[in-house]
């Protein structure tokens, strides 16, 4: 059989972007939401969806306020909880009173005119909710079967009062329905309490789980099994249990104390809101009233792309910025201040060639304030690096690897280090041959603290303390995910004091050995890393073992090292400073032995786990065919999993497994 060839736009894996949503809706779901969907999907008729499904159940009631034991979730968007509702309240001719003051009013008065109902209206400002007493000349003038309120209007930012209007809809024989998409989990709300008689929201609004299913509550009915999104279902347990573990008024208190953090705001820049009234809006949605001459969909989409502009953009800008001080050294009036940012200062000695000793004299620099200045435009260097690295190098490589989004990240991390640690390393070493101290390791304390340093030593230090700087920024234009920021932060945080006080304290000679021997050590970790993300038969796991080993030996290397100098070596030192680089280098160690320890401990529990005892499928394998192995290799690396265990390639080991 002949086929068309797969389109060329599914080879490569999927990637989202990571955006803060700010609309009327959907929220962003958090981690544990979006986790809770890659369990197994199930079937409707499996014994663990029901239990969860009662789970979600016990949730609905307890964010609704009420005991209504046919409260549950139907698949689809809030507005199939709408349809739901009409639908099954309405019949052909039934009257139904609608009071309109925003778009989902209007789209309720269309969805009971197709059903055949006699819809009469109310219509009133966007910005006022409607009173009690307009709500009972109405409903006594209409007489309608069901009243239609929306709770809170994501179109205007308005929120309806409720209170009261169950108990007048019951004095005249009339249902109560409540739209509270927006609303619900941001406001109070008590569905029994209030005398509503159905009641729907959304999952993708303020309860923070992926849009596709609707929670409802209304009065027991006939009920029709179907097969329905168990993901989801999944996924709304977790919202809902995120929910109750924080407590229902204290999600409500927070969001209402963060809706007036965004009133103050507004105002202090002019901004008025159109729902005037306080409290009257909704704290879920705030409608902004757009100033006289500004086009507001202009406002709207630099509010959607303007971070995205800048991140997708971030090395072009940072290479105009630093431009600007490489002009500067070309104009005479900013030259000297341009330089200070791009050369390096604090020279002790030197001279340039001149005719009577054309050699000139090597220049030498110690450390100082202006060194500041030069840090902060390599750091702009190192931001324009990292992206040129990133797009030429890393992504074209892991396009054609078919990684997953998660080993995608590591692989673009674990690629960036490796090339810094093993520029860093030969760096280091290099100097280290040119000042002898293989030789004579005298070097790294005679003389301290007059230790000058040569031009390429010093642009060491700054480069390295440039690279740590630059990991900061580099959180936002990689749109790293919070619970990923903190190790990350950590680094860079502790690499910038750790090298920046060994650098401004004098210790740049000891320092500079110890960072070549950590580099190298990173080096090979990293390298392993990338090894181990490609490598996914696992051929090379053994590897881990040699960066064991030599991890362990630069430990200890480095403690050796930094003890002698430090201690026995150098004499001429303040017991302050003596204390505080023996602190952070033992510390430092201590902490990496920690993490090592941990990490070793963990994977032997995971590889245990693995070689529990699993049943047998087959005791001869078979061998998969060259052709099969290369469509595998093609495939996004899910694919491929999928592939390996899909029933057809199973096919025979399963028989076998039956016979047994």
């Amino acid at each position: 059989m002949k086929f068309t060839p797969p389109p060329a736009s599914l080879r490569h894996p999927l990637i989202i972007p990571e955006k803060i949503m700010m609309g009327p809706g959907p929220s962003n779901c958090s981690k544990r939401v979006l986790t809770a969907m890659t369990n197994t999907v199930l079937s409707n008729f499996h014994a663990e969806l029901f239990q969860t499904m009662d789970e979600v159940k016990d949730g609905l009631r307890y964010i609704f306020q009420t005991e209504n034991r046919a409260t549950m979730c139907v698949s689809g968007s809030a507005h199939a909880g709408m349809e739901a509702m009409l639908s099954n309240l309405l019949e052909d001719g039934d009257r139904v009173l609608i009071a309109v003051n925003g778009i989902w009013a209007e789209r309720a008065v269309e969805m009971s005119t197709r059903y055949g109902a006699d819809v009469r209206t109310i219509e009133g400002p966007a910005d006022r909710p409607f009173s009690l007493e307009t709500l009972t000349r109405a409903i006594e003038l209409h007489q309608p079967k069901c009243l239609f309120l929306t709770h809170g209007d994501s179109s205007s930012g308005l929120l309806q009062p409720l209170e009261g209007v169950g108990q007048i809809c019951h004095q005249h024989d009339c249902l109560l329905i409540v739209d509270a998409v927006a609303s619900l989990c941001g406001v109070p709300f008590y569905m029994d309490k209030w005398e509503i008689d159905a009641v729907y929201t959304g999952a993708q609004k303020v309860l923070g789980a992926p849009p596709g299913i609707t929670p409802i509550s209304i009065s027991p009915r006939a009920l029709y099994h179907h097969t329905v999104a168990s993901n989801l279902i999944f996924a709304l347990r977790e919202a809902l249990a995120q929910i109750a573990e924080e407590g229902l008024d204290t999600q409500i208190k927070r969001r209402m104390e963060c809706a007036q953090i965004l009133y103050d705001g507004l105002g202090k820049m002019g901004l008025e809101i159109f729902v005037k009234d306080p409290k009257h809006r909704l704290p879920t949605v705030t409608g902004i009233m757009i100033p006289k001459g500004v086009d507001w969909w202009k406002v709207s989409q630099y509010a959607m792309n303007n971070h995205e502009f800048v991140i997708q953009n971030h090395a072009d800008i940072v290479s105009c910025i630093a431009m600007i001080f490489v002009v500067g050294i070309m104009l005479q009036p900013t030259q000297s201040l341009a330089s200070t940012f791009v050369a390096l200062r604090h020279n002790v000695s030197g001279a340039d060639p001149s005719q009577e000793n054309p050699m000139g004299v090597q220049y030498l620099y110690m450390a100082g304030w202006k060194d500041a200045c030069a840090v902060f435009f390599y750091t702009l260097i190192c931001i324009i690096m990292h992206a040129i690295l990133q797009e030429y190098v890393l992504d074209k490589i892991s396009k054609k690897l078919h990684l997953s989004k998660f080993k995608l990240s590591r692989f673009s991390e674990s690629g960036q280090l490796v090339v810094f640690y093993a520029m860093s390393f030969l760096w280091g070493l290099d100097l280290i041959v040119r000042e002898q101290y293989f030789g004579n390791m005298q070097r790294m304390w005679e003389g301290y603290p007059d230790h000058p340093m040569i031009f390429l030593h010093k642009m060491f230090f700054i480069i390295q303390l440039a690279y740590y700087a630059h990991m900061l920024p580099e959180l936002y234009f990689q749109k790293v995910k919070k619970d990923e920021q903190k190790p990350k932060i950590q680094h860079a945080v502790a690499g910038l004091f750790i090298i920046g006080t060994a650098y401004f304290l004098g210790f740049q000679r000891i320092a500079l050995v110890l960072l070549t021997l950590h580099y190298f050590c990173e080096f090979v970790a990293h390298a392993f890393h990338l090894v181990d993300i490609v490598d996914k038969e696992g051929k090379f796991a053994k590897l881990r073992l040699v960066h064991n080993g030599l991890f362990i030996l630069t430990r200890f290397t480095t403690m050796v090292l930094s003890f002698l100098t430090l201690y026995y070596s150098i004499d001429n030192i303040s017991q302050s400073k003596r204390v505080l680089m023996l602190s952070m280098v033992f510390g430092l160690q201590g902490y990496l032995f920690f993490d090592f320890i941990s990490n070793v401990l963990r994977s032997k529990r995971e590889n245990s786990s693995e070689e529990r005892p699993k049943i047998t499928v087959s005791a001869n394998k078979t061998e998969k065919p060259k052709k099969q192995k290369k469509k595998e290799s093609d495939l996004p690396e899910a694919d491929q999993n999928s592939a390996q265990s899909s029933p057809k390639a199973a096919g025979s080991n399963v028989r076998k497994a039956k016979v047994k």
